[in-house]
């Protein structure tokens, strides 16, 4: 049987697609670090993002640590063996020209240091308390836990006051900058974010967009904000966090565990990281004082915006149905009155 050849200037086309989008994962010519003796892959990863940590942290010898270097100008990519991206660091001078100076960053650790303390209570309530940080705060848009839960804000922002207020409008900028970097590094999981929608006549106030909130970890002279590790089990489970380090320090770098490397972090630097997937802490810090800021997503938060954009998307079909079945109607009779 004579099987017709394919002409050889002609492409397969990509099934269920007309055309593919092809996505440049270096916009800002990065640095890129593989580490090529990484055991693991992003698959591995997320079967195991549920799992405990405990009893892993004995298999890793941190003294042989990869140690990744930051560069001043540029920034810097982690890719593991299949090429994903494990991490994705800006550094504080690119930041410095786009906007985020000193005056502007300085201003910023000003209002952070003083928002209301936490009452003893709070702090001993406190998520990240495990996690050896004990003045740390959420400022997050979210739904509520029950079942049917509404829409709205963190008591703590709203305890908080007037100077919550403050700070969230002096860190837009700050957001909206690393916002843009997140847009065209991981496009896909931006968009998401992006295009989050509310129910009807429900106002959205993302308190660190594009990220739906942040959650703030002030340090002191006694008690430096360097985590024990953990997994952000709680964060959406294909977007990425962003931490921003602040203040006068030394030390603090990234530790991720899994990934057998540590990443020097410092102040006025940017990290783009799968919290929820990766084991993550801090090295000690060994002068001065480190604050952080965490923009992220909760995956119970964009799940039911998951669900109320197809409740929408199904009204929307319902209703041009029904418009459709109108006007045949009217055509109808419009065509029989003429006969």
């Amino acid at each position: 049987m004579w099987n017709k050849k394919r002409p050889q200037n002609k492409q397969p086309k990509a099934r269920g697609s007309k055309a593919l989008r092809i996505v440049d994962t270096n916009p800002y010519k990065a640095v890129e670090v593989c580490l090529e003796r990484l055991r693991l892959c992003k698959g591995d990863l997320r079967l195991d993002a549920s799992k405990g940590i405990s009893s892993k942290l004995d298999e890793y010898d941190l003294s042989k640590f990869n140690r990744i270097s930051r560069e001043s100008e540029q920034h810097t990519i982690v890719r593991g063996r299949d090429g994903s991206i494990y991490a994705y660091h800006v550094p504080q001078a690119w930041l410095t020209r786009n906007n985020i100076t000193s005056e502007y960053v300085n201003r910023l650790v000003f209002l952070l240091e003083n928002l209301p303390p936490l009452r003893p209570s709070e702090e001993v309530k406190n998520v990240q308390a495990k996690r050896g940080i004990r003045c740390s705060r959420a400022y997050q848009f979210w739904f509520g836990s029950k079942e049917g839960g509404e829409l709205g804000v963190s008591m703590q922002y709203v305890k908080d006051g007037p100077k919550a207020k403050e700070f969230v409008e002096h860190c837009k900028l700050l957001w909206e900058t690393l916002g843009q970097v997140y847009d065209n590094v991981f496009p896909n999981p931006a968009a998401t974010l992006r295009n989050y929608r509310a129910s009807k006549d429900t106002i959205v106030e993302f308190l660190a967009k594009p990220w739906p909130g942040m959650t703030i970890n002030q340090g002191c002279e006694d008690e430096p904000v360097e985590t024990n590790p953990h997994k952000d089990s709680t964060d959406a489970f294909y977007q990425n966090s962003c931490l921003y380090a602040c203040g006068e320090f030394n030390g603090g770098n990234v530790i991720f565990w899994e990934l057998e490397c540590v990443l020097e972090m410092k102040s006025g630097d940017a990290l783009f990281i799968p919290a929820h997937l990766i084991t993550h802490s801090n090295t000690p810090v060994t002068a001065g004082v480190r604050h952080s800021l965490v923009a992220y997503g909760r995956q119970e938060t964009l799940t039911k915006n998951q669900d109320i954009r197809g409740k929408q998307q199904a009204e929307k079909k319902a209703e041009l149905i029904e418009k459709r079945n109108k006007r045949r109607k009217m055509e109808r009779m419009l065509s029989s009155s003429v006969e």
